[in-house]
């Protein structure tokens, strides 16, 4: 065995071991079928490939059955749950910093900026907060727990796209455009230093629009496979 394959099959390995138990399936079939594969730099490639699975949300691994979808409800409903809590973790010690910087700044554009980002924080930290996780009942039949499932998928959905999104984009942007370009402009004025700072936005807003984007067309997929499921076995 060459190097090359060798290290594809250490790879395939520790994904194997690595990978959520929804994703074990996969990640066997994957490497099972690498052993087809002649080439050891495409062999390689392949095993690089199937590591993305350990940076997917795990309701992106394709259900098997509907018997599946209650361990899939929990999983969501943790994930979104501590995702919740991290960013709102994350948004008080930012309002803390912006907070603070109002007892150094005097310049009125610059503070009304500061106010509208913590406002602005604000009204994310609640929207991430309306889309914790919601647990099924226990007592509910597998009908109750598909039709919960759907639910919350499409909730995800919408939290990455549509008015949920550019709501916030509009909100935070907007208030940090204020606040980073009346800081640039301020005496002494530069106009290169606001340039920069408008350049910096624009791009954050780019990067915060294409992953959006992405995490709405991962649970749309989700929804999607989800219905085609409950097709099949009606």
């Amino acid at each position: 065995m060459t190097r090359l394959r060798k290290l594809a099959t250490n790879i395939s390995s520790l994904v194997i071991r690595a990978a959520s138990p929804a994703a074990k399936d996969w990640t066997n079939a994957s490497y099972h079928e690498m052993e087809f594969i002649e080439n050891d730099w495409a062999a390689l490639r392949w095993a690089l490939g199937s590591s993305k699975v350990l940076f997917r949300i795990c309701e992106e691994v394709p259900l098997q059955t509907l018997s599946g979808v209650p361990l899939a409800t929990q999983r969501l409903a943790k994930q979104t749950t501590g995702r919740a809590r991290q960013i709102c973790i994350v948004t008080v010690f930012e309002v803390w910093v912006f907070a603070r910087s109002l007892w150094h700044i005097h310049n009125p554009v610059r503070r009304t900026g500061i106010y509208l980002v913590i406002a602005a924080l604000a009204y994310c930290a609640a929207q991430v907060l309306t889309r914790r996780g919601r647990r099924v009942p226990q007592q509910a039949d597998l009908s109750a727990q598909i039709l919960h499932y759907r639910g919350e998928l499409e909730r995800e959905r919408r939290f990455h796209s549509g008015m949920w999104l550019w709501s916030r984009m509009v909100f935070l942007f907007g208030s940090l455009a204020v606040f980073m370009v009346a800081g640039a402009i301020a005496p002494p004025t530069s106009v290169r230093k606001a340039a920069i700072f408008a350049l910096i936005l624009a791009i954050m807003a780019v990067f915060a629009t294409v992953v959006n984007s992405r995490m709405a067309a991962k649970f749309r997929r989700c929804i999607e496979e989800l219905d085609t499921l409950k097709n099949g076995e009606a």
